[in-house]
């Protein structure tokens, strides 16, 4: 069973695809992303295409795959989300975190400062890019 999101996000989402700067976008790869963005706001725990495509009443883990590999402007529609939805009051934060992970092969393994485990350990190294509302006390993802 999906939990329900609240149809204000879902009409916010298709707004944000209206704007001229998602006008080299078809109609049905805005519905696909309209689609993505309800479906990871909706299921509860691990979010990977088999689970999209379990949950997806209309597509399936190879319809999730293949429209994954098709570029997509994230950052554009962070700012066109941010722009709608947080205050003048605003300043840009920067946080590193640590990603455990096993393995040799993955590009960008090494070791990196855990601040949890105050030690360096072996993983990957993330640097994400928020927006701070400074009015609401909410922060919104820019970039990773």
């Amino acid at each position: 069973m999906i939990p329900k999101v609240s149809n204000s996000v879902k009409r916010l989402v298709i707004s944000i695809l209206e704007n001229k700067v998602f006008d080299v976008l078809n109609k049905s790869r805005k519905d696909f992303i309209v689609s993505v963005l309800w479906h990871i706001l909706s299921i509860k725990g691990r979010i990977n295409f088999l689970q999209l495509g379990r949950f997806s009443s209309s597509l399936c883990e190879q319809t999730f795959r293949n429209q994954f590999e098709i570029e997509f402007d994230f950052l554009s529609f962070n700012k066109q989300l941010i722009n709608q939805v947080v205050s003048d009051e605003r300043i840009i934060a920067f946080d590193p975190s640590y990603i455990p992970k096993a393995g040799k092969s993955t590009y960008g393994l090494g070791r990196y400062w855990s601040g949890v485990a105050g030690a360096a350990k072996w993983g990957l190294d993330i640097c994400g890019f928020a927006v701070v509302d400074i009015v609401n006390n909410t922060a919104l993802h820019l970039k990773a």
